[in-house]
């Protein structure tokens, strides 16, 4: 028989700041799994607040496949510059 898989849910989101400018995300689940992503390095303050005050309380508790299907949809909702509205350089 196969045994049903219960919904791994986040339990936390810390961001650590290395060398000044290198933002690690670990994200911490109920099933002791860590995942560690990193972040553009661009403005590393602002952005490590971003993901602790924005983010944290939006992905906390979640499912991890619900945060997956949401960053997903913001993702492809998000407008990608095409060619042609491109800044152009001389």
């Amino acid at each position: 028989a196969l045994k049903e898989e219960l919904p791994v849910r986040i339990t936390d989101v810390r961001t650590t700041i290395a060398f000044g400018r290198s933002i690690f995300v670990q994200v911490y689940t109920d099933a002791g799994v860590v995942g560690l992503g990193e972040c553009s390095p661009m403005n590393a303050p602002v952005l490590a607040h971003f993901v602790d005050t924005a983010l944290r309380p939006i992905v906390g508790r979640s499912d991890t496949a619900a945060v997956i299907t949401q960053w997903t949809a913001h993702v492809s909702e998000t407008p990608m510059p095409s060619r042609s509205n491109r800044v152009r350089r001389p």
